[in-house]
């Protein structure tokens, strides 16, 4: 028992999540296309704040049918 709750601590602590823009049936050159687009967008837009220019990026991708998954990565130490 205590050798398998041991297992299952060393895989859960290889475990990260990363999130990623998804958009089902698309390509990644779309997706740098659209990405660039909204980049430029949020960019250009007359506000100073970082996390302005990033609501303005998210809400830019979102109109374009994309959306934001967390992915689970299991990185092993061995």
């Amino acid at each position: 028992m205590k050798r398998i709750l041991l297992a299952a601590l060393v895989l859960a602590s290889c475990t990260t999540t990363e999130r990623v823009w998804v958009r089902p049936n698309t390509s990644q050159e779309s997706f740098k296309r659209d990405a660039a687009q909204c980049s430029a967008q949020a960019s250009s837009a007359p506000i100073s704040r970082a996390m302005q220019t990033i609501n303005v990026y998210n809400a830019c991708m979102h109109n374009k049918g994309w959306y934001i998954e967390e992915r689970r990565i299991v990185d092993y130490p061995w």
